[in-house]
């Protein structure tokens, strides 16, 4: 898949809400958990995989190998992606102001940090990159809900405030005069 991923203990996990399960044999723990059949995937489909996709009668319902998934991802647009509805519907501006009105803790709100958010917000839609950013919000919700430990920040990410925000990183650009374009260039 041409997609961004994360590897983990074993499986693949996509920022489009995906997995896939390295073994064959542990993509029923990935149904355990609660995702739904069309969002696993695996390198082969087992015996009992077969035998799952002949009783079942839905295609959403099927299990799928990673090359199937890479034929269908072919001009997918991030809408079709499983991610839920309230992720994308949310307005990014309104949803970083309030991150942002939050991280305050009483203080007064700064026209620098205001500035550089809608500096980045505008650069986000000019590149046509909302939906990434909706699914990094998703992404980050469900590592907290999950307790998994993801990392404080590295490379181009820390200097975009907006991800800071988000809580995808810990490395505040205007705390140490980061600029933006070491992110978007």
């Amino acid at each position: 898949m041409d997609n961004l991923f994360l590897d983990l203990k074993g499986y693949r996990i996509y920022f489009d809400g995906t997995v896939e399960a390295h073994d064959p044999e542990k993509t029923h723990e990935l149904l355990l958990l609660g995702l739904k059949p069309a969002q696993v995937s695996t390198k082969e489909i087992t015996e009992d995989l077969a035998l799952h996709n002949s009783l079942v009668d839905s295609s959403e319902e099927k299990i799928v190998t990673s090359k199937d998934v890479d034929q269908i991802v072919e001009g997918i647009t991030p809408e079709l992606y499983r991610i839920p509805n309230e992720y994308l519907n949310i307005d990014l501006k309104e949803f970083t102001l309030a991150k942002y009105r939050a991280s305050l803790s009483g203080a007064p709100e700064s026209q620098i940090a205001i500035d550089r958010i809608n500096t980045e917000l505008e650069e986000i839609q000019k590149r046509g990159i909302e939906n990434l950013f909706r699914t990094i919000i998703f992404v980050v919700d469900e590592f907290k809900k999950h307790e998994v430990v993801f990392g404080v920040g590295r490379g181009s990410s820390c200097a975009c405030y907006i991800l800071f925000l988000l809580g995808l990183n810990l490395v505040n650009p205007l705390k140490y005069d980061i600029p933006v374009d070491e992110f978007f260039h």
